[in-house]
């Protein structure tokens, strides 16, 4: 942490990105929907002993055209469905749960293991030093 602002990293997933669905993979609407529910279906049994995300990422001028919203809506419905067994939230409450409740201990964890690194970011290491040396 530095200058008292901390970063996490939240899972994206590509696989279930509409851009991908539609401009790579040439998927139809309703088998973008098979993926979702399937993807979701996974996760979910993963997701009975520890955490897991499922991001969706979309773009309104892709999926919310009027030959692919219905697809999409049923996925949602399926998905939303499950609401007793998943936290259907934003990727923002998400970060804030984290961070109030588990990251301070993740910090502690990684210390404890000796693996902690601070690092220079993006800043040139000193000179006469190598970028991955910090002795």
């Amino acid at each position: 942490m530095k200058g008292g602002k901390r970063l996490i990293s939240m899972p994206y997933s590509l696989e279930v990105n509409d851009v991908i669905t539609y401009g790579v993979y040439h998927q139809s609407p309703r088998a973008y929907a098979d993926t979702l529910m399937r993807h979701f279906d996974q996760l979910l049994e993963e997701g009975a002993e520890t955490g897991t995300v499922m991001c969706i990422p979309l773009h309104a001028y892709l999926v919310a055209h009027p030959h692919r919203i219905g697809p999409f809506r049923e996925a949602l419905r399926y998905i939303t469905g499950h609401r007793d067994d998943v936290w259907v939230t934003t990727a923002k409450d998400i970060a804030q749960f984290y961070l109030s409740s588990h990251y301070d201990q993740t910090l502690a964890d990684i210390e404890a293991r000796g693996c902690a690194r601070p690092g220079t970011g993006f800043n040139p290491a000193p000179s006469g030093q190598a970028q991955g040396d910090r002795s």
